[in-house]
């Protein structure tokens, strides 16, 4: 007798066979859409990083920059604030466990460093005349109450301006800086803090003085970065080495106007969730960290940053 059809062992069989295997396209479909992600979200996060350390690595090359000033800097501009206070030290850092810094941001992550750095910036403006305690530009360029350095090679001021885009006028006389010789650099503080964004996820925020009128403005810089720890390299007593790395909480007063390094450190999250198929712990800054309930992935990048222009 012909056989006709399948008989219903074998049909079973089949459909079997065919689920397995269907079971493991499925898989494999799987583990390369997670591999896919997982890259993409490694990639994003070694971009932001790099991104993050240069901006900060750049603004701390420029901390300190005063122009030339043999015999120092003093502040004239009224403002007692630590955001100004430039003629102390190029840099000063918060971490937990300090005594509240009236210049850290409210918003500020708990367990993360923030560091405020103080500097001169471009562009570089030139005196034509200085009459008294008005200083008239060779060219109109200047923002009435913003802040800015005068410097002559010899000595230097830090001012708020009371004039106008073509002259400088300050608070007190103008008359010992010779004119020729005199630079006006825009006068800039910025502070780098972690906290959260408008959609709640942690990243680095960068708040500065705003170069039209003085006001603090603050912005999201890198999305995702969910820690900052920073060790400030201290030079020895007379010399330029550094002779120690310390964290803001180790640090006396003296000790921010030797700080010759910082080693950065900053610990970044991805955006996508269900990305790390294998969430562990993690060092950072002196601490252990949970896995991720979230399993989000993490990285910790970090570098080291030279000062170019520590202050006399």
């Amino acid at each position: 007798m012909r056989q006709r059809g399948l008989s219903l062992v074998e049909l079973l069989v089949s459909m079997a066979l065919g689920l397995l295997l269907l079971a493991g396209v499925i898989q494999v479909v799987l583990g390369s859409k997670r591999s896919y992600q997982a890259g993409i979200a490694l990639a994003e996060l070694q971009e932001n990083g790099r991104f993050a350390l240069e901006a900060m690595a750049q603004d701390l090359r420029n901390a300190g920059f005063t122009g030339a000033c043999a015999d120092g800097l003093v502040n004239v501009s009224g403002d007692g604030g630590a955001q100004y206070a430039v003629e102390k030290s190029a840099i000063e850092g918060y971490g937990s466990g300090m005594p509240a810094a009236a210049w850290v941001p409210s918003g500020r992550l708990a367990n993360t460093d923030a560091v405020l750095l103080r500097y001169a910036a471009d562009p570089v403006l030139e005196a034509r005349t200085i009459t008294g305690n008005r200083l008239l530009l060779a060219s109109a360029g200047a923002v009435a109450g913003a802040f800015y350095v005068l410097s002559d090679q010899q000595s230097c001021l830090l001012l708020r301006n009371a004039g106008n885009a073509s002259s400088l006028v300050a608070g007190r006389s103008l008359g010992h800086l010779l004119a020729p010789a005199t630079r006006v650099y825009p006068y800039r503080y910025v502070i780098y803090w972690v906290g959260r964004g408008v959609d709640g996820t942690p990243g680095l925020f960068i708040t500065d003085n705003s170069e039209t009128t003085g006001v603090a403005q603050t912005s999201e810089l890198v999305n995702g970065v969910a820690g900052m720890s920073l060790r400030y390299g201290v030079a020895g007593a007379g010399g330029e080495w550094v002779a120690a790395y310390k964290t803001a909480r180790e640090m006396s007063s003296g000790d921010w106007r030797r700080v010759r390094t910082v080693r950065l450190s900053l610990l970044l999250q991805s955006q996508s969730r269900e990305v790390d198929e294998a969430p562990g712990t993690l060092e950072f800054g002196g601490r252990t960290l949970a896995p991720n309930a979230e399993r989000r992935l993490r990285l910790v990048m970090g570098s080291t940053a030279a000062l170019r222009n520590p202050l006399p």
